[in-house]
């Protein structure tokens, strides 16, 4: 009987092989003759099942991760500004942790900090009730419920130690690609809106903005140098070097003075956790090298006053802070601090435009969902830390250094939200969905070991 049953799914597994092998002959045939990319992502997508069906949580989150920091320029259509294909690949990754979780049991209970998350959103949408625009409500709601839904899906399936090793390599391969992409297209003198010497993503019309650039290669930085300090042979530690020389570099030529402080943030955070270990001052000495041999256009930027250099952020922030007085109880309304600062631009000393964003997570929320809103964010953030503090101590080595190395890129992140809108980015939520599934492995080795 079992043997007979075996036979089907061999069958039905040689046919389903079979179909996808046809359907993907027949589009790349039809990519070739008509030349159109659509096709081409047809085509990758059906190659993909295979791949997804066999591992589907690294196919899924994996590959998410790893088109984070080339979000901006994978737009889907012929614009430089629309829809992306992470968007895409993010629904994906959803259907396929749900229904890998409801088939194989692998649905678990998701941490605390999700109730957070969960109300955060929510009350993002009431706001519009009040908002001073409501159609900016409406506009952001689709983004935030994709991101929020994500999050509850990947945080609520069960993930074993070596498929949350896989998906860490993937993001660091992520970050390697595009940093180097970004170092090569800057020795091509390609630079940011022409003329401001400063590296980033740029394909054809399509860019990203550098500061945004640097902060997504924060969590790929701070997984490498946990790798280097994990291994216990220098020939483990080679590769991690040089994904840090390529990180690293990719992240000072973008010359973003908010993600070097971030960076500065997560080395000091290794030093603290790992002081008694010497091997830390290695990737401290190769970063330091790292900035000596920096192009003069990165000094010259580093002496500027910020002022001058960080976009007028100091006055953005003094209007900012005007409009606290009036909306810091139940807000403006989600994504409504631009309506918000154009109401008391005649605030700040230097007239920096209108309708310009916070350039501060922290100052943005508050302005546009009051202290209500605030709380939750703040409340999800917090909640998410602590979890890291209670399972760290009873965890194994090798997960005590994954959790520390994500636990070290929240805290740049968290660094670079003073000078940067990053709240509805995917690199932001996808660093507490990591932060998230190494607390819940840590958790799942404890328990396996108690008993």
């Amino acid at each position: 009987m079992n043997g007979e049953r075996i036979q089907r799914s061999r069958i039905t597994q040689q046919a389903l092989v079979i179909g996808l092998g046809a359907g993907s002959a027949l589009i790349l045939g039809l990519a070739m003759v008509r030349g159109n990319w659509l096709y081409l992502t047809l085509f990758g997508a059906l190659a993909a099942i295979p791949v997804a069906v066999r591992w589907p949580v690294q196919a899924s989150l994996g590959v998410y991760a790893f088109l984070i920091p080339f979000d901006s320029i994978a737009v889907l259509g012929g614009g430089s500004t629309g829809p992306t294909l992470n968007k895409l690949i993010g629904v994906a990754t959803a259907g396929i942790l749900l229904a890998t979780g409801v088939m194989r049991h692998r649905l678990v209970r998701p941490p605390r900090a999700a109730l957070w998350w969960f109300l955060f959103i929510v009350w993002g949408a009431v706001t519009a009730a009040w908002a001073l625009d409501a159609q900016t409500v409406y506009d952001r709601l689709p983004t935030a419920v994709s991101l929020l839904l994500l999050y509850l899906v990947a945080v609520s399936a069960r993930v074993s130690e070596k498929e949350l090793f896989s998906i860490g390599t993937l993001v660091v391969l992520g970050g390697m690609v595009a940093a180097a992409y970004a170092c090569y297209m800057y020795s091509e003198g390609v630079l940011y809106l022409g003329a401001t010497g400063r590296a980033s993503l740029i394909e054809g019309e399509r860019d990203t903005d550098p500061n945004q650039f640097a902060t997504s290669l924060l969590l790929p930085l701070s997984l490498v140098i946990g790798r280097f300090l994990e291994a216990r042979r220098w020939s483990e530690r080679l590769f991690p070097l040089y994904a840090m020389l390529v990180i690293a570099a990719g992240i000072f030529l973008t010359m973003s003075r908010g993600s070097l402080l971030a960076v500065l943030v997560v080395v000091l955070a290794y030093m603290y956790h790992a002081r008694s270990k010497w091997q830390v001052w290695v990737p401290v000495a190769l970063l330091g090298l790292i900035v000596v041999v920096m192009p003069d256009q990165f000094y010259r930027r580093l002496e500027m006053p910020y002022e001058t250099a960080s976009a007028g952020r100091i006055d953005i922030w003094r209007v900012g802070l005007r409009a606290l007085l009036d909306y810091g109880i139940i807000g403006a309304g989600l994504s409504n601090f631009p309506f918000a600062y154009d109401e008391f631009a005649g605030h700040q000393y230097g007239f920096r435009g209108y309708s310009r964003g916070a350039h501060n997570i922290y100052l943005g929320i508050w302005v546009e969902l009051g202290i209500v809103g605030f709380f939750f964010m703040m409340a999800a953030i917090l909640s998410q830390l602590r979890s890291v503090r209670s399972w760290r101590r009873n965890s194994t080595d090798e997960s005590n250094s994954y959790m520390l190395a994500v636990k070290c890129a929240c805290f740049g992140l968290l660094v670079s939200g003073f000078f940067l809108d990053i709240v509805w980015r995917k690199g932001f939520w996808f660093v507490w969905i990591l932060l998230a599934l190494a607390v819940s492995v840590s958790k799942n080795q404890s328990v396996s070991v108690e008993s």
